[in-house]
């Protein structure tokens, strides 16, 4: 496949008016650090209030919106958790033991594929020759069923996050900073390097806007055609330590969905 690279323009747009990001006009959303403090930011004054602590074990590494109160967590100790802001009740989906042993894995990323799906990432570096690769999965929660997608070679370092878009093509923030990639979803390959002035730790999405988030609280939008990324604003109230950002969108599983997936897995 043919391998395209863009090299950005930056744009600083800043608040256009009141309660307009660069032209977005933003619902509230999410963003949390990765020793699990779950913030709120307002989308006018992009000010953060503290909304919850994640108890769960490890560190975070991404969080995804799913409906209601209802957030999904990417832990480092490769866990997929599900988290009640409302009542801070916390159920871990996907367990460490569902991943081959014997090399180091490392989950990445989380992005919404589907009604009651996700996608992610491991990192895998060999314990024999220490070569690093990656593969690509998408986890069912309906069905509590993973499949192995893809493998790819691996961003140097891993990635931070993933995001989809439309639905034959994922872009990658890459660990290493200050790039990332567009990728085939089905076969994982290399379409696009984009190069930034900025490091992106998180993607999220509002009205067709993909907007990326720094470990700083910067938002910028990012046009992956042309590669150009416009400063929206940043957020303030939450230190430099972000890791995960997720936005409020229609079509997330409903409550009663939610609430019937803790109880059977409690029954489990």
């Amino acid at each position: 496949m043919t391998q395209e690279k863009t090299v950005i323009a930056l744009g600083i747009l800043g608040l256009m008016s009141a309660g307009t990001l660069g032209g977005i006009h933003l619902n509230d959303f999410w963003v949390t650090d990765s020793v699990g403090r779950l913030y709120e930011v307002d989308g006018n004054s992009l000010q953060a209030t503290a909304a919850h602590q994640i108890q769960s074990e490890g560190f975070v590494n991404e969080i995804e919106y799913f409906g209601g109160s209802m957030i999904m967590a990417n832990m480092s100790n490769n866990s997929l958790v599900m988290i009640d802001v409302a009542t801070g009740q916390e159920q871990t989906l996907v367990e460490r033991n569902r991943f081959p042993a014997g090399s180091f894995r490392l989950t990445e990323g989380l992005v919404r594929t589907g009604h009651s799906s996700v996608y992610f990432s491991t990192h895998i570096i060999s314990e024999h020759s220490h070569e690093a690769s990656s593969l690509g999965y998408e986890y069912n929660i309906a069905t509590d069923r993973i499949e192995l997608l893809h493998s790819y070679d691996a961003v140097q370092g891993g990635a931070f996050d993933h995001h989809l878009i439309g639905q034959s093509r994922l872009i990658t923030a890459d660990y290493q900073g200050q790039r990332a990639w567009v990728r085939d979803r089905d076969d994982g390959d290399l379409i696009r390097l984009i190069e930034l002035d900025y490091d992106i730790v998180s993607f999220m999405e509002h009205d067709g806007n993909l907007i990326t988030v720094t470990a700083q609280g910067d938002l910028y939008q990012l046009f992956t055609n042309t590669g150009v990324s416009n400063y929206l604003g940043s957020i303030s109230g939450t230190g430099t330590n972000l890791i995960g950002a997720t936005i409020p969108s229609p079509g997330g599983i409903s409550m009663l969905g939610v609430s019937v997936l803790f109880g059977v897995r409690r029954r489990r």
